[in-house]
């Protein structure tokens, strides 16, 4: 929560030089290697669609276990989106980062 006498922390990823996988990566990694983290994250940046690496995406949701076993809770924007589909209709395409391991609202 951002509130007054709230303690708040922000991260920033610098964007352009990776895609937005390891941006999240790396921000798992970040509040990983924290002794004491905020206990609660709020994530309002994603990206819609796209083909994203399994084994990348393997490791996001492992990073964010590791987080919720410390009592950490990430809660994800949704997008103004929702499920689509691409421009032939062929696929579903959703916002990432998407997880079991989020809150998505």
């Amino acid at each position: 929560a951002v509130g007054r006498f709230v303690n708040t922390s922000t991260y920033k990823i610098a964007e352009g030089s990776v895609g937005i996988e390891d941006q999240m990566l790396d921000y798992t990694y970040i509040v990983g290697n924290q002794t004491d983290p905020p206990l609660v994250h709020s994530i309002s940046y994603g990206e819609y669609g796209g083909d994203y690496d399994n084994a990348t995406d393997q490791r996001f949701n492992y990073e964010l276990q590791k987080m919720a076993a410390r009592g950490i809770t990430v809660v994800l924007a949704s997008g103004d989106n929702g499920v689509g589909c691409d421009a032939k209709g062929t696929t579903q395409e959703y916002d990432y980062p998407s997880s079991p391991y989020i809150t998505m609202v």
